[in-house]
């Protein structure tokens, strides 16, 4: 599972754009636990916030989520702690 095809959410709130390149932190839904990854668009160099856009994530540990993650549900990403604001949402679509 390299990269993973995804709907990428910018928060409306965010003060810049979301670029393509962009490594968050993503929230898969473990216990105490981000993962760090990258965002690759598909056919546009940012999402504006507000905006969705086609895509991919690629993580730099997937084996830690292979077998949990549920296509069609919602994931958030953040710059900071989760216990931050986040930065936006995707929605894993297929491998």
């Amino acid at each position: 599972m390299n990269l993973i095809r995804a709907e990428i959410y910018c928060d409306r709130l965010r003060k810049y754009p979301i670029y393509n390149g962009y490594r968050p932190a993503f929230d898969f839904g473990l216990p105490d636990t981000l993962l760090s990854g990258e965002i690759i668009l598909d056919d546009r160099g940012k999402v504006l916030q507000g905006q969705m856009a086609l895509g991919f994530i690629k993580l730099l540990s997937p084996e830690l989520i292979e077998s949990k993650i549920k296509y069609g549900k919602k994931y958030f990403f953040y710059e900071g702690p989760p216990s931050s604001k986040p930065t936006g949402f995707l929605i894993l679509l297929e491998k």
